[in-house]
């Protein structure tokens, strides 16, 4: 026989006769609603941490957004031209990609070696042009020793293609080494003509940084608050943080401001770029440069 009752808020039961080794089994059921889910895991916790996520998300862009028309947007520098027939005379080639891609990249090297032999510094020979049987093999005679009208990359670059003489091939440049020095000079120029109103790259590290802030932060906080709560849905919030400072880290490299000259001569190349796609896309192939 077995009895059960209620004293007070305790449960007890009470069984007789029960031999050795034999099994019971004492059923416990609780009312609806007795145990509260915690908040944490309520369905009203996950839609409010996916709200916030999304308000995060959007928060992020329009801040964002707000301050490229305050800060990032170029200073006008009159109306677009169109298409140009000419690239802007006042930069060079690398002064101008930069103001196109605000930042230095290996590609200018190689328009630089290009207008310098456009300017007589130096001649560009293709020897398989020159009757010579085999693959393009390309040597480099310098024409004018003197370093009049150079800026300070171009004499380290120049000083990279002849070190081991007034004519050599492709396998006697020593430019890699002092790529460094080329790219530096390039920021300096650029920064001399004052086309942006900061530098580019200063301006990109600095919006890196709060991205990665955005992006690294709460996950190192709810890292350690797991160890004094238990967060359930709230880990949700990462779901709007992490793409937030994703969007940051985008935008971020639509923010260094052009000046009103770095805008016209930006819009210049911009216009040059598309009628060297379009109107005469087949001539510069034809081109050679001797």
């Amino acid at each position: 026989s077995h009895s059960s009752g209620r004293d007070g808020d305790a449960l007890w039961w009470e069984a007789q006769n029960i031999y050795p080794y034999s099994t019971f089994t004492i059923d416990v059921s609780l009312p609806k609603g007795a145990v509260q889910k915690p908040w944490p895991y309520r369905a009203s916790t996950m839609w409010l941490m996916l709200s916030l996520a999304l308000a995060a998300l959007l928060a992020a862009v329009l801040v964002m957004l707000s301050l490229w028309l305050w800060r990032g947007r170029d200073t006008y520098g009159g109306p677009m031209p169109g298409v140009t027939y000419g690239p802007p005379r006042e930069v060079r080639p690398a002064v101008m990609a930069m103001l196109v891609h605000q930042e230095p990249k290996l590609d200018d090297v190689g328009a630089t070696v290009v207008d310098l032999a456009v300017r007589g510094k130096l001649r560009i020979i293709d020897e398989a042009k020159q009757g010579r049987p085999g693959p393009s093999q390309f040597v480099f005679e310098r024409k004018d020793p003197s370093e009049d009208g150079l800026l300070s990359y171009e004499r380290v670059l120049m000083a990279g293609l002849f070190e081991k003489g007034d004519r050599v091939g492709e396998d006697d440049l020593r430019v890699g080494n002092r790529l460094a020095s080329i790219m530096g000079g390039i920021r300096q120029e650029v920064k001399k003509g004052k086309f942006f109103n900061d530098d580019p790259e200063k301006t990109v590290s600095t919006y890196f940084r709060y991205a990665l802030a955005i992006i690294l932060l709460p996950p190192t906080v709810f890292f350690f608050l797991r160890f004094a709560t238990d967060l359930g849905y709230v880990w949700l919030l990462l779901a709007g943080t992490v793409p937030a400072g994703i969007a940051v880290w985008v935008i971020a490299h639509a923010m260094p401001k052009r000046t009103a000259l770095g805008s016209r001569i930006y819009w210049q190349a911009m216009g040059f770029r598309e009628y060297l796609k379009t109107a005469e896309a087949g001539e510069p192939e034809s081109m050679t440069l001797q």
